[in-house]
């Protein structure tokens, strides 16, 4: 049998606050965007990545490749453990500065943050052996706020990385504070499109019970799940 031996890459160190430590600072060991979206290997800095262990490894990033989905994925390394990392982008108030017309249809960022955090809570109870986390601002481009979901190598299967991606991708945090910015003109259709879009999804999550009720009322459902 013969033994590779490769070279010893460090996780680096990431900051994010975690649903696991109730929104806490805390860190992960994280080594990120070893492929892109699609499954194909980021070679940006790869003296610094674990591409040895995860090219060379029998069927190691074939299997990974299976267990991404859409292109809401990155292959990764945390604490040494192979997975897939969820990474969704959100905007905020701050990181729209210069980018967008008008800013303030954002909602500031520690608000989003803090909304993204109570929207995955029902998430972490619901996907045991998933953490969830909001990394640092600077992790991501343009200091946007974002939901990070790591799963370990096998842990979930396609039923469920489908119900975890659609779940993330569905969180409600600030539709109504957007919308009743714009033009009176538009207002009106947008809540409408809106209202009749959204019964076409599954499960929405909200970062509150307050949340969750205004929405229902908003679209007009007769149930909406909302935090807890």
């Amino acid at each position: 049998m013969t033994v590779i031996a490769f070279p010893r890459v460090t996780d680096p160190s990431v900051r994010v606050r975690s649903v696991r430590a109730a929104g806490a600072w805390t860190t992960w060991n994280i080594s990120q965007n070893l492929t892109d979206r699609w499954g194909e290997i980021n070679s940006f800095q790869a003296e610094k990545k674990p591409l040895g262990e995860l090219i060379e490894t029998d069927g190691l990033l074939d299997r990974l490749r299976q267990q991404m989905w859409r292109e809401e994925t990155f292959i990764v390394r945390k604490d040494g453990c192979f997975g897939v990392l969820f990474e969704l982008e959100f905007c905020s108030r701050e990181s729209e500065e210069g980018n967008t017309d008008d800013p303030r249809q954002y909602k500031p960022h520690p608000d989003v943050v803090e909304a993204l955090l109570n929207g995955m809570k029902p998430l972490a109870e619901r996907f045991p052996g998933v953490e969830f986390a909001v990394p640092v601002e600077s992790a991501i481009i343009h200091d946007r706020p974002a939901i990070w979901a790591f799963a370990p190598d096998g842990l979930l299967d396609q039923q469920q990385r489908n119900e975890l991606g659609a779940a993330l991708v569905c969180t409600l945090q600030g539709e109504d504070y957007f919308l009743d910015l714009l033009p009176e003109s538009h207002r009106a259709a947008c809540w409408k499109t809106l209202a009749e879009r959204a019964a076409e999804v599954d499960l929405f999550i909200a970062p509150s019970r307050y949340f969750g009720d205004l929405m229902r009322e908003r679209l007009g459902f007769p149930l909406l799940k909302g935090g807890r």
